[in-house]
């Protein structure tokens, strides 16, 4: 599936002077504080006791939690560093392992999007322990604040377009999920043209649990009343592909996770929007999209009758 070639949206900052300003602002709030480096991530890094910062009113909290802010900074520095290492090797690009950001968009289909072309690379224990922590914190919102705040918005999205690994590209996108329930950070995904063209091509990506949390974030997206007209016109713009994608998920996966995402992120569309009905109406499949619809239903209620 052939993409069409776009711009960056933000203003014509490319996606490594965006990775350059995470580092630069990470690096710079971490060097402020005297905590010693973080060597591993266990189960009580990302957790500080400050009582004696809190008497001289020098915190590491992040807000009113007892995440720590250096843990934190520690985790953007290293996922800078990942995404930047992936370019930079072998499997990318040419001898100074560039790849121009509009190529990587119209090179290939949505799964390429977030894998590439390449073989899939795997994150070891220590990256995905230290970024399941993340996500898991990202639900909290004090850390979506600071996370808004100090622009993982533009990192995580640039993974998304970058990353070769499968499990690097969930992770991001259940943090983007997560943190798209904020109001402030929903509109600011809203009004990047690029990243909604993203998410919606990523769709049709292979991979299963990637596709879940790619779910999520429309879904959150469709929540909001000030940013769902904006995604109701991106998937009507690309109505063909959009529900070419769920017909195959919908014909094919046998996930019932998934499988009940879609069902009721379309329900949640025609809800919101009564013109996607006749969008449906148009398409050259929709009988069998139907059919197909009806038999996924059949499945969850095989599968799990009470939580349908």
């Amino acid at each position: 599936m052939s993409r069409e070639v776009i711009t960056d949206c933000n203003g014509g900052q490319d996606l490594d002077k965006r990775l350059v300003d995470v580092l630069s602002i990470a690096d710079t709030e971490d060097h402020h504080r005297s905590e010693p480096m973080i060597t591993a991530a266990t189960d009580d890094d990302h957790r500080v006791d400050n009582s004696e910062d809190r008497e001289e009113g020098v915190g590491d909290n992040i807000g009113d939690t007892v995440f720590s802010k250096h843990w934190l900074f520690q985790c953007l520095i290293n996922t800078v560093n990942i995404i930047n290492g992936e370019k930079s090797g072998d499997t990318n690009g040419g001898a100074d392992g560039s790849v121009d950001d509009n190529e990587r968009l119209s090179s290939s289909s949505a799964v390429v999007t977030a894998f590439g072309p390449r073989e899939p690379i795997e994150l070891d224990d220590r990256t995905d322990e230290e970024l399941s922590i993340l996500w898991d914190m990202s639900i909290n919102e004090d850390v979506m604040a600071f996370l808004n705040d100090y622009k993982a918005i533009d990192l995580f999205e640039t993974i998304l377009m970058r990353t070769n690994s499968p499990r690097f590209a969930e992770i991001s996108a259940g943090i983007l999920a997560n943190i798209a329930v904020n109001r402030d950070i929903c509109v600011n995904l809203a009004n990047r043209p690029l990243f909604r063209q993203l998410i919606l091509e990523s769709l049709s990506s292979s991979d299963t649990p990637f596709v879940i949390q790619v779910v999520r974030i429309v879904s959150a997206s469709l929540s909001n009343g000030e940013t769902q007209d904006r995604w109701l016109a991106a998937i009507k713009e690309r109505s063909d592909q959009f529900l070419t994608t769920i017909h195959h998920t919908l014909e094919n996966c046998l996930n019932c996770d998934l499988l009940r995402s879609e069902i009721l992120l379309l329900n949640k569309m025609l809800y919101l929007d009564d013109t996607m009905a006749a969008v449906w109406l148009t398409f050259d499949r929709r009988y069998e999209c139907v059919k197909t619809l009806l038999s996924a239903t059949d499945q969850l209620l095989a599968d799990d009758p009470e939580n349908v």
